[in-house]
């Protein structure tokens, strides 16, 4: 079919409406329109889509108007261009008039070189829009459609309908139609936003007149000098950074670069015993510890020699005390009164020593990153000793001297400690969403902390917060500041902070203290700053894929440093935080798109997937197999952007032996950590609780989560591409048993199975165990390998199975109540069942089944 696009060769002159008005608007409406059913248009769309992906559509009733239907569909093609397809059902010819837009409520812009339409009757107006007709579709009678594909990523189209007599002109509601990739981007409110970004602007120049006329009077008063948390006396300029993000474009990076021999967790020595003399001395450490962070941070940095000289053992006790900490278990402050610079510096002291390792001993990386995570950077100076004079000044300024701000002013001013950073942000988010106190509250539960904790403290937080709204905008700005402080000295693994710490910041005075915090020169390159820019900027803008990029990218580049035996630096720990913080971050974007994986193209999928593999690989030692794997995941993305199915196959095998690697990561953690938690945690009075999940925890908060998560979100659309079997076998394990049907795992949690019994359970969540006396678990839900079910069932010796066929698995429910054998084939993905001639009473009594 022709097509006429923005290539160098411009559309053949267009017909005037005025002169195929007749025939052409004629044909628009001949024939009953009632006869086209909804999936008529839909197998219509189709048919015009070329092949081209969905990523979503809408169909909208415009009322009696002389467009009276609208189907509007966004797709992505092959080559990575966006389509938009509009079909309307409409009384008279119709013309799309329409343009490109980098965000909602955007001005018009003109569409990029290489766009094509369909049909390809296309004209300019003279601005940025362009015109092109509809034309009738054959088939459906009174309906009218026209096909735009555009080279656009992030941007997006726009588009209203007029007639062609240009008497009426159709809109959504009084706004222009949008068509990003993204469906709620598509569908936000332009008037809204046009209001809010007024609101905003009107705001932004508010507090540019009262900083600059603050900034008058403060170079009015100052001597010329100025002090920073380092002890310099220049001040920090802040780089100006372009205010949308840009898309990076990666470097050609050889992967056998990250590959580490060494320096796996568990690979040498704590999966063979524990630590007992590091633990003993921990344990006896601890009384002396409770009276503070400071004196824990403290008791560390003295304890971690020994603990180092005890081998991998030694230092992975050291990773489960911290641990503790950070999960709240043990004793932060005892009636015991710290400045906050004591406090930093303490965490500067034991940083400063973990940095020095991770550079040092490749066989200790993996432990080493471990314990870091759970520390926040520290500082020296003036950094720590800001949390108590800045919190004082935003008292006073905003006036709220009493109630609950003054309650957390003591108990920031008596110890501050990690909680005081969720205090912050849920105090911004009452703030922001007009003082509603139980978004508030549910920040706090989100990040461990109740009420009854913040009664614990000893200075208690018993008030809940309160302000007018004459209050909103000086709290949100300097609330906003004061969590920069905050965040300095307590969140290690924080990507704004990290990324300030490294690029350099500074902060005006507060009692006449400034803080000014120098980049890292080698670091803090013009390269790194875009990639930060980008990374944070997409972040906040929900496009996981761009956000990751950059900071894959930005990994990539920190490698020189972060590397065993790297190039050294005087602020290496800064370097390293950096690097945990974007690691943790990528956790944070793969998570929050999952989502939305299902409406996104397959290429992007895999792109994500590859990102999250190349994170893990940056992240652990003995990363051998996952460099393989990553290098064969580049040539896959490849070919499917090449176009065609023949590479699913081939990627199912990838993700095969991905998943094989996550189980022995999974096991290598585990086996590392668990006696040794369970040593130090029945010493130290642990809950229960907490230890008995503790390794799996801890594997679910490492790089290799979002893999996890990519790969059960990618395995049912590489199953469906390849044409491959109804099985998929997580935990690979003969088992014989009475089967069992029952509709969901969480509700047998605590029944007892007198013989060996193998469950259909039609829903698994992931979070179960496995009761008592069950030897196998089959259903049609997929928990990712690294679920606490999946953990569960391959350390205990259980069969665990998901099923796709809905035939198959009305074939399991059938052999309810009948012994049966399930023997898994060797690669995994086919299980077969056979009855037991014996029955129920050849099988014997449950491996630790009582009366059920």
């Amino acid at each position: 079919a022709p097509r006429a696009g923005g290539g160098a060769t411009p559309p053949p002159p267009p017909v005037a409406p005025a002169a195929r008005g007749a025939r052409e608007s004629a044909a628009a409406v001949t024939g009953s329109p009632s006869a086209v059913s909804p999936s008529e248009i839909a197998a219509l769309c189709e048919r015009r889509a070329n092949g081209a992906h969905v990523l979503w559509r809408k169909e909208l009733n415009l009322g009696d108007g002389v467009v009276k239907l609208l189907v509007v569909e966004a797709r992505r093609t092959a080559s990575g261009a966006l389509q938009l397809i509009a079909m309307a059902r409409a009384d008279q010819g119709i013309v799309l008039h329409w343009a490109t837009i980098s965000e909602p409520a955007g001005e018009w812009m003109a569409p990029p070189h290489g766009w094509e339409s369909f049909p390809a009757n296309s004209w300019g107006t003279g601005g940025a829009s362009w015109e092109t007709e509809m034309e009738p579709v054959a088939g459906a009678p009174g309906w009218v459609a026209a096909t735009i594909e555009a080279p656009l990523r992030d941007d997006g189209l726009v588009f209203v309908l007029r007639t062609e007599d240009n008497k009426h002109w159709v809109k959504d509601e009084g706004q222009d139609f949008m068509v990003f990739e993204d469906e709620r981007r598509s569908n936000a409110d332009v008037r809204a936003l046009v209001k809010q970004r007024k609101e905003e602007a009107r705001r932004a120049k508010k507090r540019a007149d009262e900083e600059a006329k603050r900034r008058r009077k403060e170079d009015g008063r100052k001597s010329g000098s100025s002090r920073s948390g380092g002890g310099g006396t220049v001040t920090v300029a802040p780089v100006k950074m372009p205010e949308k993000p840009a898309v990076v474009t990666r470097k050609e990076w050889s992967d056998d670069d990250i590959r580490l021999h060494e320096g796996a967790m568990g690979a040498a020595g704590a999966a063979h015993g524990i630590a007992h003399g590091s633990v003993d001395r921990i344990c006896g450490a601890e009384e002396g510890a409770t009276r503070s962070l400071m004196h824990r941070y403290n008791a560390g940095s003295d304890l971690l020699p020994g603990c180092r000289s005890d081998g991998e053992a030694g230092m992975v006790a050291m990773a489960v005390w911290f641990r503790f900490m950070a999960l709240r278990q043990l004793v932060w402050n005892n009636d015991y009164n710290i400045k906050p610079r004591e406090i930093s510096a303490a965490q500067l002291k034991c940083t400063e020593q973990l940095a020095r390792i991770h550079r040092d001993d490749a066989s200790l990386r993996d432990v080493t990153r471990l314990i870091m995570a759970t520390i926040g950077r520290g500082g020296e100076g003036d950094v720590g000793q800001r949390i108590r004079d800045e919190i004082l000044a935003v008292q006073q300024t905003n006036n709220c001297k009493g109630g609950m701000m003054e309650e957390w002013h003591q108990k920031l001013h008596n110890n501050t400690s990690p909680d005081d950073v969720p205090i912050c942000e849920a105090l911004l988010k009452f703030i922001a969403a007009d003082c509603d106190i139980n978004v508030y509250w549910d920040h706090l539960h989100a990040n461990g902390i109740d009420a009854a904790r913040m009664a614990s403290y000893d200075r208690k937080i018993c008030s809940e917060p309160s302000f007018k709204p004459d209050q909103y905008e000086g709290l949100t700005r300097d609330l906003t500041e004061y969590l920069r402080t905050l965040k300095a000295v307590h969140s290690g693994a924080d990507l704004d902070s990290a990324s300030e710490a490294v690029l350099g910041y500074h902060q005006d005075a507060c009692k006449g203290k400034e803080i000014n915090v120098p980049p890292i020169d080698e670091v803090a390159t013009p390269r790194m700053r875009e990639l930060l820019h980008s990374a944070r900027g997409f972040r906040d803008l929900n496009e996981p894929l761009h956000s990751l990029e950059a900071m894959l990218e930005a990994r990539r580049e920190l490698w020189q440093w972060t590397r065993p035996g790297g190039t050294d630096n005087a602020r290496l720990k800064d370097i390293i935080y950096l690097d945990l913080a974007l690691e943790s971050a990528v956790r944070q974007v793969v998570e929050g798109a999952l989502g939305s994986m299902s409406r996104r193209a397959p290429v992007d999928v895999l792109k994500i997937t590859g990102l999250a593999l190349e994170n893990l690989a940056l992240s652990t030692g003995g990363n051998d197999e996952l460099v393989i794997c990553l290098r064969e995941w580049r040539g896959i993305v490849a070919a499917a952007m090449s176009g065609g199915t023949d590479w699913a196959l081939q990627a199912k095998a990838i993700t095969d032996r991905v998943q094989n690697a996550l189980g022995e990561c999974s096991g290598r953690y585990i086996g590392a950590l668990q006696a040794t938690a369970g040593a130090m945690g029945g010493a130290l009075g642990v809950d229960g609780h907490v230890l008995d999940i503790f390794s799996e925890e801890i594997v679910r908060g490492t790089a290799a989560a979002p893999l996890s998560q990519m790969l059960r979100a990618l395995d049912p659309v590489l199953r469906e591409m390849a044409h491959m079997g109804a099985w998929n076998i997580i935990s690979p394990v003969e088992a014989s048993g009475v089967v069992e049907v029952v509709d969901d795992l969480k509700e047998i949690q605590t029944k007892t199975y007198a013989v060996p019994t193998i469950l259909v359970s039609r829903r698994v969540g992931g979070e179960e165990d496995i009761p008592q006396g069950v030897v196998g678990v089959i259903t049609p839900d997929m928990p990712d390998i690294l679920s606490h079910v999946s953990v569960r069932a391959r350390n205990e010796g259980c069969l665990f199975a998901t099923v796709f066929d809905a035939g198959k698995l009305a074939e399991m429910e059938r052999l309810a109540g009948q012994a049966v054998k399930c023997v898994p084939s060797s690669s995994a993905d086919d299980l077969r069942v056979e009855p037991i001639a014996g029955g129920a009473a050849s099988l014997g009594a449950a491996p630790g089944g009582g009366g059920g």
